[in-house]
Parts: structure tokens; C-alpha cells; sequence
């Protein structure tokens, strides 16, 4: 933990909005999360693998809208390849909108258009 707030304390923005932290290995897999709420109530001496959870992650080729609809615990959904390799997120955002998109298909084809 004293790394995370070290790295904090010399680049503030970087945290600003950190609400998730993709927990990853020595070659970039994805391991888990640690949530905001578990990463503030941390005292330094902890590790990032006593508060990691398990969370599955978004495999890159895996459908868009399937992977939204999944039961999420989290706000920002971790993507690995196919290696298990961290590549990136989903964040809320693009998560409404492409359910909101999938809806918008789903009635249009339903009245016929």
C-alpha cells in the first residue's frame, strides 16, 4: 500500500477519479480489484493482495452486449486478451450506451423497422 500512496502523492491527478484498481502481475495479467472503499480504509503496511477481490473480467473478443448485461459488483469492467493480460476497461458510460443501443435495435425490430 505505501507504493499506491506514494504513487498518489507524486501524481494526484492519476487518482483523482479512482474508484477501481486493476490488480496485475509481473507480465500484465489481470489478478482482480481493489474498490475505492477497501483501498481508503487500508493502512500502509497492507498489501493490494489482502484487499483484492475477485472479479471476472471481459475477454477482448467477447460480445459487446453480453459482456454489459453481465452482474457487475464494479463501475469499470476489466478487458484481457486472450493471454490474461490486462488491455484495458469499460467504463459506465459505454456500458449505458451500448445497452441503450442493443434496446434501441430490440424495439426497432420488434415494430418492424
Amino acid at each position: 500500500m505505501a507504493e499506491v500512496y506514494a504513487h498518489c502523492s507524486l501524481s494526484p491527478q492519476s487518482c483523482l477519479v479512482l474508484d477501481t484498481l486493476f490488480v496485475i502481475d509481473e507480465q500484465r495479467r489481470y489478478l482482480g480489484v481493489v474498490t475505492a472503499d477497501r483501498l481508503g480504509q487500508a493502512s500502509e503496511s497492507m498489501l493490494l493482495a489482502d484487499l483484492m477481490q475477485s472479479v471476472p473480467a471481459v475477454r477482448v473478443n467477447e460480445d459487446e452486449e453480453q459482456a454489459a448485461v453481465w452482474e457487475w459488483d464494479l463501475s469499470t469492467v476489466p478487458v484481457v486478451d486472450g493471454t490474461g493480460k490486462l488491455c484495458g476497461a469499460i467504463f459506465p458510460r459505454a456500458l449505458r450506451d451500448i445497452l441503450h443501443h442493443a434496446h434501441l435495435e430490440d424495439m426497432n425490430r420488434f415494430v418492424g423497422i
